[in-house]
């Protein structure tokens, strides 16, 4: 038996110690949550610069929300474009032009719908689009240009039918009922 105090995760149980956690937070810390969080950074990177976990980072962040901007910063702050002028500047279905080499990064590629440019991360696989709907855009027009699997043509030892099989050679029935036939010898489970 583990006894209590020698449990290292105690604190992830305990949502209590969580709780006390906030309060032992330092004015400091809270200082750079609050300067890190107006620029946008998250709850892991916040938590890794200040030596604190990351539910605590978010559980001082749920009680210290962020100050909303002023009436005077709203004003001066330059207008979101509306929907139809976001539709008008995109261009649909034509990739924006390649920037010149001596204009692109080497750690950046430019999406493959929109042209945007994607930052890449070393060691990791390359990235060819900037978001989820460029992504689906670009797929949605370009299925053709995919590598499928072969589909293939095999017949059922069962009742004998012919059947394809997406990219699956090791597939032999045509259907449940066919390998519960085959298998429990006519009976099924």
């Amino acid at each position: 038996m583990i006894h209590r105090n020698a449990d290292p995760d105690r604190n992830r149980k305990n949502p209590i110690m969580k709780s006390y956690e906030v309060l032992f937070m330092t004015s400091d810390q809270k200082a750079v949550v609050d300067l890190l969080r107006s620029r946008g950074r998250g709850y892991k990177y916040i938590a890794s610069e200040i030596g604190v976990s990351e539910n605590t980072v978010k559980s001082y962040c749920r009680r210290a929300p962020l100050p909303t901007a002023s009436a005077t910063d709203r004003a001066s702050a330059p207008a979101k474009p509306t929907a139809p002028q976001r539709k008008a500047n995109t261009p649909v279905g034509v990739p924006a032009p390649v920037p010149p080499a001596d204009q692109n990064p080497a750690n950046t590629l430019p999406c493959r719908w929109c042209g945007k440019p994607v930052t890449q991360t070393p060691g990791r696989k390359e990235k060819m689009f900037c978001s989820e709907p460029c992504r689906v855009k670009w797929w949605n027009r370009n299925r053709h240009s995919s590598q499928r699997k072969t589909c293939l043509q095999l017949v059922c030892p069962t009742c004998h039918r012919p059947f394809s099989s997406y990219g699956n050679p090791n597939r032999k029935y045509c259907s449940q009922p066919c390998y519960f036939t085959d298998r429990f010898h006519g009976g099924a489970i």
